[in-house]
């Protein structure tokens, strides 16, 4: 257990750190929108995917996210495996109650006890949530790896999101990076001073103690960052980008999804 949270935290912090330098390994396809090109149509396929009921739309969703990545040199593969991963644990395992007859009424199929069973309803509606969070996840991977957090800022910005929401999200995702840089280093920090399974008898002050002591530090650090940035000059304003044209093949490529999303919604709806 120990090993796969230190393996998970640490590819979650690569992964953030990865946001903050250009993707130069994937040009393909999507990178060659502009970033609120990229961040509309993941946005018009995420509602598409929350409108959906059917099996086969999100049969096409997911296969379109895999094409779209193919075209943009990402691995589909690689992202699909993670994603479902993710999706498993944080959405599979939560509605699991929703299999059976007393939160979801229906035809039995499996009985686990004389009067509790899994129904095909709730197979049905766990099926759904976890096609839809799954498919919606691997768009967001999709953004998320060929899409800097700059150029996700200069997209709100383009879009006329409000600064203030543009500065919180930027300085949320690097503070996320320096935490997890945090959580890292402490649990480094404990598995030096822990020889083999050694865990202190009193396990449940020990690892509060770690905890608040983590906290302490991330709030330290976020302090720190604070002066640092009045000490550059920060004053409450924030910079905005100014406005820039849209290239004719952007416009191109946001029309015909939208006139497929219309033209096609019986498929889904």
């Amino acid at each position: 257990m120990d090993l796969f949270i230190r393996k998970t935290t640490a590819e979650f912090n690569n992964f953030l750190k990865s946001q903050y330098s250009p993707h130069s390994a994937y040009k393909g396809l999507f990178q060659r929108l502009i970033p609120a090109a990229r961040l509309l149509t993941v946005f018009m396929f995420i509602l598409s995917l929350n409108l959906s009921t059917k099996l086969i739309s999100f049969i096409f969703w997911i296969s379109y996210a895999c094409l779209i990545m193919w075209a943009s040199n990402i691995n589909p593969f690689k992202k699909i495996l993670s994603t479902a991963r993710l999706t498993f644990f944080f959405t599979a395992l939560i509605s699991l109650p929703a299999l059976f007859n007393f939160i979801t009424p229906g035809e039995i199929i499996l009985n686990i006890t004389p009067h509790y069973g899994i129904t095909i309803q709730g197979v049905k509606n766990v099926s759904v949530l976890f096609l839809r969070s799954f498919a919606s996840l691997l768009y967001m991977s999709l953004l998320l790896s060929s899409t800097t957090q700059h150029e996700i800022s200069v997209a709100l910005s383009q879009l006329k999101v409000p600064p203030i929401f543009i500065a919180v999200f930027s300085m949320t995702l690097r503070y996320a990076v320096l935490f997890s840089d945090k959580v890292l280093d402490t649990l480094n920090a404990t598995k030096s001073r822990i020889i083999g399974s050694n865990i202190p008898k009193n396990h449940g002050n020990f690892t509060g103690r770690l905890a608040a002591d983590l906290f302490r530090r991330t709030s330290r650090t976020g302090n720190e960052i604070y002066d640092a940035m009045i000490s550059r000059g920060y004053t409450g304003a924030f910079m905005k980008s100014g406005p820039s044209p849209i290239p004719a093949r952007d416009i191109v490529w946001l029309g015909a999804h939208i006139i497929f999303l219309f033209i096609f919604k019986e498929l889904w709806l």
